[in-house]
């Protein structure tokens, strides 16, 4: 199975960079969820 999949993620939908948004309560936090999501429902 990890042969097949392979996955990309970007450094801004990482869980590091989410909870960074959210730390400093970053008005860009549900704009980059939704990216991450898209992301994840289009794979």
């Amino acid at each position: 199975m990890r042969r097949k999949t392979h996955y990309v993620i970007q450094p801004g939908h990482l869980w590091g960079s989410i909870a960074e948004l959210a730390r400093t309560q970053d008005g860009e936090l549900p704009h980059t969820l939704q990216k991450g999501f898209d992301c994840i429902s289009t794979r």
